[in-house]
C-alpha cells in the first residue's frame, strides 16, 4: 500500500504515512490530532495472511500469545500493556489474523519491540 492509495475523508485532519519495516511488512501510520485520550495515544493494527488453515494437525484451533527469544515470558506484551493502561485484541479466521493494540505513545517503541 502506498500513501497515495489512501483517500482521506473530507474535512479530516488525519495525516497518513506508509513505511516498509525491516521484515518486509508494510505499515500505514495514521496521526489524528482530534483524538482525545488521557496521555498521548498510539495505536497499532496489523493483518496477516495466516490463519487457522496453517495450524499444525496436532494443534488445530489452539491459540496462545507466547513469548519470544527476547521476551520469553508468556503473555509478556499483554501483561506490559495492562500494567501501563494499554490493551490489545486479536482474532484469527481461517486464512488471516488481525491484531490491534493501543498504549501511550511514549511506550510505543518498547511495545513494538515486544
Amino acid at each position: 500500500m502506498d500513501v497515495q492509495d489512501v483517500i482521506p475523508l473530507p474535512n479530516s485532519k488525519k495525516q497518513f504515512r506508509s513505511i516498509e519495516l525491516k521484515n518486509g511488512l508494510c505499515a500505514l501510520l495514521v496521526s489524528d490530532p482530534e483524538l482525545e485520550w488521557n496521555g498521548s495515544p498510539a495505536a497499532v493494527s496489523m493483518a496477516v495472511r495466516a490463519g487457522n488453515f496453517l495450524d499444525p494437525p496436532e494443534a488445530q484451533g489452539t491459540y496462545a500469545v507466547l513469548g519470544s527469544d527476547k521476551f520469553p515470558m508468556e503473555n509478556a506484551l499483554d501483561n506490559y500493556l495492562n500494567m501501563h493502561g494499554g490493551d490489545s485484541i486479536a482474532a484469527t479466521d481461517d486464512d488471516h489474523t488481525i491484531f490491534f493494540l493501543f498504549a501511550e505513545s511514549k511506550l510505543l517503541k518498547h511495545v513494538l519491540d515486544m
